[in-house]
């Protein structure tokens, strides 16, 4: 399977890694991080911002690795500020990774928004809410805007368009405090 040995020394030996998505530069091209679990078709990494901090969760679907660098550039230096700093690679979630509409419903059971990437038909947006209803084909959400106020209509998005979840972040966290939403 694609990247298979990669992907699991970095679980089983908690190594950070550097996974390019290379179909999406215009998005999210490469991130830094440890891989916490993935499935045959389904990848969950623990993001590593840009302030050697863990920030979030993303999912996204095995097949758009294009590269992985195994530790990651400047791993070293990364793993002694998170030791220095008491930083903790976070716990695998307790996610459903089967298919997209799985990693969605288990995602809403654990965090108090979640943010849909449709890389694919449009690079630059995203979406940030509550998933509301899961049908076979698609799902619908209730969407809040950066001012952390809720939409009052719910918007249906195809599984198929989804590229990435991602969950766990310091900006989802602030947009859930703000709109006192609570799990």
């Amino acid at each position: 399977m694609k990247f298979e040995s990669e992907l699991r020394k970095s679980v089983d030996e908690n190594i950070l890694v550097r996974i390019e998505r290379g179909d999406f530069e215009e998005s999210c091209p490469e991130l830094e991080g440890k891989v916490v679990s993935f499935s045959d078709s389904i990848v969950c990494v623990a993001v590593l911002d840009d302030r050697v901090r863990f920030n979030g969760f993303d999912i996204f679907y095995r097949e758009q690795i294009t590269d992985i660098e195994s530790p990651a550039p400047h791993a070293g230096f990364y793993d002694a500020a998170l030791r220095l700093r008491d930083e903790a690679i976070p716990e695998a979630p307790p996610l459903d990774l089967s298919s997209m509409r799985s990693v969605l419903e288990s995602a809403t059971e654990v965090a108090p928004l979640l943010v849909i990437h449709r890389e694919a038909d449009e690079p630059e947006v995203c979406e940030i809410g509550q998933v509301t209803s899961l049908g076979d084909e698609s799902f619908e959400m209730r969407e809040i805007d950066p001012d952390a106020e809720w939409d009052d209509d719910r918007s249906e998005f195809p599984y198929e368009d989804v590229t990435r979840v991602s969950y766990g972040g310091e900006y989802e966290a602030a947009l859930a405090l703000v709109a006192g939403v609570v799990l």
